[in-house]
């Protein structure tokens, strides 16, 4: 008989401890998993990794049920691409999901990003599952607008509140401007697809050799070794693929180059339908939104992300 877990009284929230105990009694996980662990650094909800001994298994994610339920959706309708968790028991009215344990660890900066970004397009993004047209365009747990244009043009108009002391109102109304141009795969015309939606240098897990591992924590330098092994914790968007291609690859401040971000273009969408000047275009108002998102979490990073923002508007400016 299964044991009832009850996590919805108000004011009530399961602990890792409780959760396992619920699991090894439904037999969902081995029986030789006893022991639970906190997982830090996650962007939402919280994480427990669940072990045999020493042997990492599983880990927990709990948190928000419209988030459980729309990350739980992703990882489903995408359940063959290899890279993302393997989802072995969720039950979104109680807040969590089970998903077998990805090995690795997350950086602050991509080593060799060319090479990263080549594998996520190849294994990633290229291969998202199409989502309902009919829902509109934005986070799968709303709001959402007609057009991705609108959706992106809002995203612009947030992080503008939080750089009229660092950019000039002539860069703003630029990033409005092409915010409002449709994507490859954003248009009337294209069919929508089921997005990562954070896909982030803080979202992938890396290995590397054993003097790498023994880093003191996930700021450890990234090195040509360093391998991806994996993509967490997804914050679903109904959208074309070439925004989180765009995401990831202004997600960390290393590498940032026009010719590297055109090759990655070239691989996801095939070199007919790529432009350099277009695709300027539809880089900048996403590169204005995470030097937003780097003022608030990572401001170290910031005078990286602004010399990204002059070169890449550098560029515009010579193709108009």
């Amino acid at each position: 008989m299964q044991e009832n877990l009850d996590t919805t009284a108000s004011g009530c929230e399961a602990t890792g401890s409780e959760l396992l105990h619920h699991l090894r009694a439904a037999g969902i996980v081995d029986p030789a998993c006893t022991e639970v662990r906190p997982l830090s650094g996650g962007t939402a909800g919280r994480a427990w990794v669940v072990l045999a001994g020493e042997t990492p298994r599983y880990v927990i994610k709990y948190g928000d049920a419209r988030a459980i339920t729309a990350e739980t959706l992703f990882l489903e309708a995408a359940r063959n691409l290899p890279l993302l968790p393997r989802v072995i028991h969720a039950d979104p009215s109680r807040g969590y999901y089970v998903y077998r344990y990805l090995p690795g660890r997350r950086l602050r900066r991509m080593p060799d990003k060319a090479r990263i970004m080549a594998r996520l397009v190849d294994e990633l993004i290229s291969r998202y599952p199409p989502a309902a047209r009919c829902c509109g365009w934005g986070p799968v747990t709303g709001p959402r607008w007609p057009n991705w244009p609108d959706f992106l043009g809002a995203r612009v108009e947030e992080a503008a509140a939080l750089l009229g002391d660092i950019l000039p109102p002539d860069d703003t109304a630029l990033a409005s401007a092409l915010a409002a141009v449709p994507m490859p795969g954003g248009g009337p015309g294209d069919g929508p697809k089921l997005l990562h939606g954070d896909l982030g240098i803080h979202n992938l897990l890396f290995t590397a050799d054993e003097e790498w591992k023994s880093e003191a924590d996930g700021r450890a330098p990234a090195t040509a070794a360093a391998e991806l092994s994996g993509v967490i914790d997804p914050e679903p968007l109904v959208g074309p693929p070439l925004y989180d291609l765009l995401f990831a690859f202004f997600s960390s401040p290393d590498g940032l180059e026009p010719d590297a971000l055109y090759a990655a273009a070239r691989r996801l969408l095939g070199p007919d339908r790529v432009h350099r000047a277009r695709l300027l275009a539809h880089a900048l108002p996403v590169l204005f939104c995470r030097i937003a998102t780097c003022r608030i979490h990572h401001p170290d990073d910031l005078p990286d992300y602004l010399a990204a923002w002059r070169r890449f508007r550098a560029l515009d400016r010579s193709r108009t």
